[in-house]
């Protein structure tokens, strides 16, 4: 005798564990049949089929913490980091958005880096992270960037999100709204700039005419 299964889609897995014994049946009690408590080794009267998943989590950082203000010339460090805890490799296909980035700082020139096998490729200020991740290992993409000076800023704003690759519509990944507190998808630091205003005055006002001062009478 032989019958078929077809493993469930990810979302609909059990114990991920596909566990089959075959058992004398019991006339007395039909339908009462109960499976040893584990499948030993060599037994020809069971099966087990694990279905191993990855579990993928994905975070990004940046060195001075999101949140810090940062100055024109300083350099800040970027760090994504995909963990992989599951049972399987990880396929990894995600996009970092630059854009809010690029327009207050500046690439520094060669600071990319990817750690095998993921792959890291600039293009239209969106950096594509690509590749897998072992089964319960870890990779990281670094790279950095320099403030602009202060006449070479944009909106005063490093964001920067990371966010799914869209394999149907590549390049048209948007960021969200905005950056939730306490998100690891995205970082923010504000670049304040000093806005001096110089003024000054006289009492009486400018423009009042004024007396010249009387000498004293002599005696």
């Amino acid at each position: 005798m032989t019958y078929q299964v077809t493993v469930n889609a990810a979302d609909a897995l059990g114990d991920q564990q596909l566990g089959n014994f075959v058992v004398p049946a019991d006339p007395e009690n039909p339908g009462t049949e109960q499976p040893p408590a584990e499948c030993e080794e060599g037994s020809q009267l069971c099966t087990e089929n694990p279905v191993p998943l990855p579990n993928l989590d994905v975070a990004k950082s940046v060195d001075p913490a999101s949140g810090t203000a940062v100055a024109p010339g300083q350099t800040l460090t970027y760090t994504l980091k995909f963990a992989n805890d599951g049972t399987a490799e990880a396929p990894v296909d995600f996009v970092d958005l630059m854009a809010d980035v690029l327009d207050d700082a500046t690439l520094v020139e060669d600071s990319i880096t990817a750690e095998e096998p993921l792959t890291a490729q600039l293009g239209d200020q969106r950096l594509a992270i690509t590749g897998s991740v072992p089964a319960g290992e870890t990779r990281t993409v670094t790279y950095q960037v320099t403030v602009n000076a202060a006449d070479a800023l944009g909106d005063q704003q490093l964001g920067n999100f990371v966010v799914p690759a869209d394999p149907e519509n590549p390049g048209t990944e948007q960021p969200p709204a905005e950056c939730e507190e306490g998100s690891q998808l995205c970082t923010e630091n504000p670049v304040p700039l000093p806005n001096l205003d110089v003024a000054k005055s006289v009492d009486p006002a400018s423009g009042t005419a004024v007396a010249r001062a009387r000498p004293s009478p002599t005696r």
